[in-house]
């Protein structure tokens, strides 16, 4: 719907205000917003509009729309100076007549291409209360009357009215950049390439939409080409069970650094934790991934509490490497214990979280009945390699709960002998 506005309507211009008002609320994204923003005002505010930012590191995003195109990009400060009205409204100064449309002349980025003699124009802040936070740009065509004082005195109602949604837009907007900047040390990792093996993951946390939770893994290489493989849980899912999941992460981190004793690594961890203050706890296996000659894999493994390690033999047999040791960040007097496993060629090892083997029962099932039927799928895909095993296990997941709600989901496998991975070997379900 358009709507021409008469310098003496003030039912249409009511009504151009309630339309504004009503297709801003279905827009959700802030750049979807700001785009929106100028078109409300083309054509029955002006032949052109454009909405511009304030700088940001040297440079001033903005939005156009004319009357028979649209385009958005970014002007430097020197291209600023050049519209000393345009500055001015940006410092929330209202700037109109021939001055104005002279400046426009000069600066054609602010008007679509061909947009011919400006015959007015318009610079409006944009205010959330009394600090600026944008201005709009209003030109209008030689062939259209100048502004009148209603028409202009609507403007400066309609820029209020856009104003309020740009301002949600542009809070959402340093909201989403918090969250990012917050939530970027949270996210799994992408593991780095070992000369010794290779190694796929899968990771799907209980809450999809955050892309964390209370499940970690990690890899730490060594100059020997084998490296330190950590797989832990933390009790809860969601933001909280992720922040402490990457303190775990990051204090296992800092440990391993000096030392690849592994009990005594968990030992300093489960003292790190108790002294944090925090009431919350965490499984974990911990392992020292070492090559063999003729293409073998050692593995030294502690384990803190942790769902047993499976060892998938290339020969058809499923091992459970038993390591016994207590909750990471329960008890003083906790001990852990250290086993190792020896890996041939076509052997894999997987390390995994509880909400594995629990996403292959149904609602209800007991845990030790849905931890077989995880056990019997796994051994089933004896003889695949680490990669193409993932890649089953995530369909059988997916598969078995089908868009039910589950726990946090981890499984890392691990293949003697190295192999060229993809981006596909790090996936994440959603």
């Amino acid at each position: 719907m358009t709507f021409r506005v008469p310098a003496s309507s003030d039912n249409d211009g009511d009504a151009l205000l309630a339309d504004t008002v009503r297709r801003l609320a279905d827009t959700l994204r802030t750049g979807d917003t700001l785009q929106q923003i100028p078109a409300l005002a083309v054509p029955d505010l002006a032949d052109s509009c454009t909405l511009v930012l304030p700088p940001r590191r040297g440079r001033c995003a903005w939005w156009r729309r004319g009357v028979a195109d649209s385009a958005r990009g970014q002007a430097g400060l020197r291209s600023l100076r050049q519209l000393p009205a345009l500055s001015a409204a940006l410092d929330g100064q209202l700037a109109h007549g021939a001055q104005v449309a002279g400046q426009l002349a000069d600066n054609q980025w602010v008007l679509p291409a061909a947009f011919g003699r400006v015959s007015d124009a318009m610079m409006v802040p944009l205010l959330e209360g009394d600090r600026p936070i944008g201005a709009l740009v209003l030109a209008r065509r030689a062939a259209r009357p100048v502004f009148s004082s209603p028409e202009r005195r609507l403007v400066e109602r309609w820029a209020e009215t856009v104003g309020l949604a740009a301002t949600a837009a542009l809070v959402h907007e340093d909201q989403r950049r918090t969250i990012e900047l917050l939530r970027a040390p949270l996210l799994p990792p992408d593991l780095p390439e070992l000369p010794a093996c290779t190694l796929a993951q899968l990771y799907r946390p209980a809450r999809e939409e955050l892309h964390i939770g209370g499940d970690f893994y990690d890899l730490h290489p060594d100059e020997a080409g084998g490296g330190a493989l950590v797989v832990g849980d933390v009790c809860g899912n969601g933001v909280e069970a992720a922040v402490l999941a990457g303190r775990f992460r990051e204090s296992l981190r800092g440990l391993l650094l000096g030392d690849r004793e592994l009990v005594r690594v968990l030992r300093r961890l489960n003292e790190a934790m108790l002294d944090s203050g925090d009431s919350r706890f965490a499984t974990l296996v911990l392992g020292e991934l070492r090559p063999c000659p003729g293409g073998g894999l050692s593995a030294r493994l502690a384990a803190g509490g942790h769902p047993p390690p499976l060892v998938l033999r290339a020969g058809g047999g499923m091992e459970e490497i038993t390591i016994p040791g207590a909750l990471v960040g329960v008890l003083p007097t906790a001990h852990f214990a250290e086993e190792t496993v020896d890996l041939a060629p076509g052997d894999v090892l997987c390390l995994y979280t509880d909400g594995l083997f629990q996403a292959f029962g149904e609602r209800g099932t007991p845990e030790a009945e849905a931890e077989q039927l995880f056990r019997d799928q796994l051994q089933a895909l004896h003889g695949l390699g680490a990669e193409e095993l993932v890649r089953r296990v995530e369909q059988l997941v997916a598969e078995s709960l089908d868009g039910r709600d589950h726990d946090d989901i981890t499984l890392v496998a691990v293949q003697p002998g190295g192999a060229v991975r993809t981006e596909s070997d790090t996936r994440e379900i959603r």
